[in-house]
């Protein structure tokens, strides 16, 4: 994670042992610390020592810095915990901070849960954890104060990584955001800082390693770091340096054209799936578009629709990378439902199976076919007639 976290109010410093003396009395406040578990009160000088001695010992735990002094702190481990200073209080303040480190914590580890609860009564620190997204989990416990020296009811928090990444974070732009996209079978996401030792179990491995242009053998924990978190793209040389000596190498190029031909569209919708015909999806074509209902609406197509000439048109209108071709629409029992078509002078078609007219089957695949057409071609309109 990072050291230091900038906001647009705040810098998020790691606590330092200077730090003590600005520590102690922006805390010693009976009014705020009466709501933190294992905050005394009065709370001295020797305190913040040693709770920065804490800090400095490996934890996460930043100084939150605004306007140029000291307000408060953060921390976040497996939990978030915070504490702020009164006189700014109901600024906003907290909110931004802990939206900092949550939104660092989840981009940069690989935690599904991140923890914290408060005090019944705290409404503040209550609000704060709602705005975040953090759900109360199971029923008040009690929990001891040293501020107020007696158990209090407490109320466990839980922030899951989903709720995180639903949660509409646009003001946030604290890291880089992860790159997330899936397979059938993989994910592929941007390295976060738990996968360190696995990617060092890969590349010490020398029948890895040794295909690779510049790893070297075996890897060193400096170099396999510095890779995790290059995002730039650099020349490389043709010399791996895990064998020591250069190889014949050659280079394969893809054409975009070959690449669209080669990868139809298949699309997922709530209900639906949205793929490239085939010639075992006739009898259903022939039926679907030979309807009287459905083959006034189809040029080429008659009622009933003989299957030679269906044929014809379902072999007509296979992809081809190009605008001009047809998919087809299945249920969740792979049976083809209906048609879309994207003409070459962009324009829409479509067809439906008329039983299933009237369940909003069309508005839902056309929504997702119109939105793959935007984003595969650099059309600037789409049309329908």
């Amino acid at each position: 994670m990072k050291n230091v976290i900038k906001t647009k109010r705040l810098w998020l410093k790691p606590l330092e042992a200077s730090n003590a003396e600005a520590l102690s009395p922006a805390i010693n406040d009976f009014e705020g610390s009466k709501w933190l578990a294992v905050v005394p009160f009065p709370y001295r000088l020797e305190d913040a020592r040693s709770f920065i001695a804490g800090a400095l010992n490996g934890k996460k735990i930043w100084a939150i810095i605004y306007e140029g002094r000291l307000v408060g702190v953060i921390s976040i481990e497996r939990e978030l915990g915070y504490l702020l200073a009164r006189p700014v209080w109901g600024q906003g303040i907290m909110r931004e901070a802990a939206e900092a480190v949550v939104s660092e914590y989840f981009d940069n580890q690989c935690h599904e849960n991140l923890g914290s609860g408060h005090f019944v009564g705290n409404e503040k620190s209550k609000r704060i954890l709602n705005v975040l997204g953090f759900e109360p989990v199971g029923e008040v416990t009690k929990l001891h104060s040293l501020a107020q020296n007696k158990e209090l009811d407490h109320q466990k928090m839980n922030l899951t990584r989903a709720a995180w990444e639903k949660r509409d974070n646009a003001a946030v732009k604290v890291t880089q955001k992860q790159v997330r996209f899936t397979s059938e079978r993989l994910e592929f996401r941007t390295f976060l800082d738990c996968d360190l030792e696995a990617v060092m179990d890969v590349m010490s491995i020398y029948d890895v390693t040794k295909n690779t242009l510049t790893w070297r053998f075996p890897p060193e924990k400096a170099q396999v770091m510095e890779r995790m978190s290059r995002n730039d793209k650099q020349g490389i040389a043709l010399w791996p340096l895990a064998r020591n000596t250069s190889v014949k190498c050659r280079e394969f190029v893809i054409p975009r054209s070959d690449w669209e031909q080669n990868n139809a569209p298949v699309i997922k919708t709530a209900r639906f799936i949205i793929r490239s015909l085939s010639i075992t999806d006739l009898n259903d074509f022939a039926r679907i578009g030979g309807d009287a209902r459905v083959a006034p609406m189809i040029l080429r197509a008659t009622s009933p629709w003989p299957l030679q000439d269906a044929a014809v048109m379902l072999m007509q209108s296979a992809f081809t990378g190009r605008p001009g071709y047809r998919i087809g629409v299945y249920d969740e029992k792979d049976r083809l439902i209906g048609c879309l078509g994207l003409g070459p002078n962009a324009s829409i078609a479509y067809f439906f199976d008329p039983d299933i007219w009237g369940h909003g089957v069309a508005t839902e695949a056309i929504r997702a076919f119109v939105k793959d057409c935007f984003e595969r071609y650099e059309f600037q309109s789409l049309f329908a007639d």
